[in-house]
């Protein structure tokens, strides 16, 4: 996650028309048209012939010369058909030479966009397109809101905590109307994201993280002159991370809690608290290791590092990148512990209130409405 926020810290940093204009001038989407592949005792070498696709060369060939280098972001093999973006340049005899910039990668991502798009449709119906629009709209958060922010000199944890309400309130009322369940799922998710954001910062800070694992883009955003406080983003990044699973446990316990109460009018108030207990008790374990497995997952080949060169425990976790991935994981995985008690107290409380209500030209009405 902090590596997505830095990413999207730069590309809007570097997103104005200046900017893309000259840096852009001299790139080009591009289709291999041809390929002869030459191999050695150490490795092969393809050179390519493609044909621009776009900007100021379109409808030229350009060649190209390819080496697939192991372990490095060039290990592919390119075939005919495949879409590539190059970095184009006129030689002195007018000749046209490049370099691949690396996969144009678009059109798949669109095809896998379609897929989920479907799948979300056809089974989710409604709710499913709520969602969609909730998820276009926590995207639109973040960086038209979160983003803007922290490059204005904000605080991080500030920023975030903001965009993470816009996030969770707008998410529920799209999904499920404005409801006293709705209220008391999106109390739950804050008070969770709360929990997350004070855990979060203090051990991180306690432990010295700083934030600044990936070097890459550390680098590209200190040559641009952003002035980013990493460990801040860090936390950032945690909860953004969290809201996910907040939110669905939230709204989990509340609607059986919601649904107990309609099917049970007369249940006492500590038996709806004992009872999203339970539930949010029979969740903990499956979401905990989602979080978990998450993190652990997007670690993998450092961990095959370790276990390969036998690093000791100790070493291992002092190490930034991996303390890191641990408090992650904790920080998210105590705002899910905690929101279940609070979200079942807030639920049950509200579930159990019977809101005055006010005559309306002969109608009473409440506020809120009962789901």
């Amino acid at each position: 996650m902090l590596k997505i926020i830095l990413t999207i810290l730069l590309l809007v940093f570097l997103y104005n028309p200046v900017l893309s204009s000259a840096r852009e001038n001299n790139r080009s989407n591009a289709e291999v048209y041809e390929v002869d592949t030459l191999y050695s005792d150490t490795f092969k070498t393809q050179y390519i012939k493609a044909i621009i696709l776009d900007g100021e060369y379109a409808g030229r060939f350009v060649e190209i010369q390819h080496i697939p280098a192991r372990y490095s972001l060039n290990y592919f093999n390119l075939e005919v058909g495949h879409r590539i973006i190059v970095e184009t340049h006129l030689t002195a005899n007018g000749r046209l030479e490049g370099k691949i910039i690396g996969i144009n990668r678009e059109f798949h991502i669109v095809r896998f966009a379609l897929v989920f798009l479907l799948a979300l449709l056809i089974i989710g119906g409604i709710k499913g397109l709520r969602s969609l629009v909730a998820l276009v709209l926590t995207g639109f958060v973040i960086i038209s809101i979160l983003i803007p922010m922290i490059l204005r000199g904000f605080n991080p944890l500030f920023s975030t905590m903001i965009s993470s309400v816009i996030i969770i309130v707008v998410g529920f009322l799209i999904i499920n109307g404005f409801s006293r369940k709705s209220a008391a799922a999106i109390l739950g998710t804050t008070g969770g994201m709360v929990f997350a954001a004070i855990f979060a910062e203090y051990f991180s800070r306690s432990a010295c993280i700083t934030g600044a694992t990936d070097q890459e883009i550390i680098y590209y955003i200190a040559e641009r002159g952003i002035s980013v406080d990493f460990a801040g983003l860090f936390v950032s990044g945690i909860l953004i991370g969290s809201i996910g699973v907040t939110m669905d446990v939230s709204m989990s316990i509340t609607s059986f809690v919601f649904e107990l109460k309609r099917r049970s009018p007369r249940i006492k108030l500590h038996q709806l608290i004992s009872s999203g207990m339970n539930v949010g008790k029979d969740m903990i374990a499956t979401m905990v290791n989602t979080l978990v497995l998450a993190y652990a997952g997007a670690s993998m080949p450092l961990f095959l590092l370790f276990v390969n060169i036998g690093m000791p425990l100790n070493y291992i976790l002092n190490t930034e990148i991996v303390s890191a991935e641990i408090i992650r994981s904790l920080s998210g995985s105590v705002a899910l512990v905690l929101t279940i008690p609070l979200t079942s107290l807030i639920a049950a409380s509200m579930c159990d209130f019977k809101p005055k209500r006010r005559t309306i030209e002969g109608v009473k009405v409440s506020y809120l409405s009962e789901c």
